[in-house]
């Protein structure tokens, strides 16, 4: 097995030096929270990619779903055919956004029927000690800036709804790839692919 790992290591200038290196395995297969090398040796997955982070290695449920899909139509350019789960994604996702939009509407609403019969009446001097004066404003400002919130989501979900009628919905602009579709599920407004957005918040903040 030795002789074995060594010959697939002398392959490794072929590969593109493109992050820093971890580890010389070579791994064979995947099971739940397991690599497994060539070798025999096994391995807690403690660095599994976002592929495998909710799942595992080969669970049983995606792998038959991924062999049905793979018997049906492997790939469908999206530019050239229509295809079923591609139009129900966009119908679902589409569903979720108006109803994300409903709900942030109403919070607003809610917010700022708040501000006026709580926090004005506070700020014009229901609110008797600097004390309390102090911590009304400060309250206001947690109130402002959640609707400030508010407000920016709606924008985000506004222009996931002209990406959709542009046709470019799903699509990472940093990296020109797909975004996946449980990502687009939890957020239907997420611009960037999970890495991408990752990249995006690390040099943000680093340039603050």
């Amino acid at each position: 097995m030795a002789d074995e790992r060594t010959k697939w290591l002398d392959l490794r200038s072929g590969v593109a030096p493109v992050w820093a290196r971890y580890t010389d395995l070579v791994v064979e297969r995947g099971i739940g929270s397991w690599v497994e090398t060539i070798e025999g040796e096994r391995y807690l997955d403690y660095t599994c990619g976002i592929g495998v982070t909710n799942t595992g290695h080969a669970h049983p449920r995606v792998v038959a779903a991924v062999q049905a899909q793979a018997a049906r139509l492997l790939h469908g350019q999206v530019n050239i055919v229509y295809h079923p789960p591609l139009l129900q994604l966009i119908d679902e996702l589409r569903t979720l956004l108006e109803g994300r939009e409903r709900e942030l509407r109403r919070m607003i609403a809610e917010e700022h029927e708040r501000a006026t019969v709580e926090l004005m009446s506070d700020l014009d001097g229901v609110v008797g000690d600097a004390a309390d004066q102090a911590f009304a404003k400060t309250r206001a400002g947690v109130e402002t800036e959640l609707v400030d919130r508010h407000l920016r989501e709606l924008g985000a979900i506004e222009a996931a709804r002209e990406r959709i009628n542009a046709g470019t919905f799903g699509i990472c602009p940093d990296c020109g790839g797909p975004i996946a579709p449980a990502r687009l599920r939890a957020n239907p407004s997420a611009l960037r692919c999970t890495e991408c957005q990752s990249r995006h918040e690390k040099v943000f903040a680093e340039a603050r």
